[in-house]
């Protein structure tokens, strides 16, 4: 073999574990993400059930606010 030979075989074995140590990283950090996703979303829920809930509660309001205004028969017009 020719000592080319022997200097690109061993850059290719270099490349090829430095994409294998890559690929690992790559995986831990994407379980580390998950996790904080997951994380995330937990601590988040109750917060978004509370304004889901609020919400619905200010449509009913407004809802029932507007029913009983006074004026709002159907057939009246708004006047200027």
């Amino acid at each position: 073999m020719s000592p080319v030979s022997v200097f690109l075989i061993a850059v290719l074995v270099l490349l090829v574990a430095a994409l294998v140590a890559f690929v690992i990283v790559m995986y831990q950090n994407m379980k580390r993400l998950a996790r904080t996703v997951s994380q995330f979303q937990r601590e988040v829920q109750p917060i978004v059930e509370d304004i889901n809930r609020e919400a619905e509660q200010a449509s009913e309001l407004a809802a029932k606010l507007s029913e009983n205004a006074p004026g709002k028969d159907p057939g009246d017009k708004i006047r200027r």
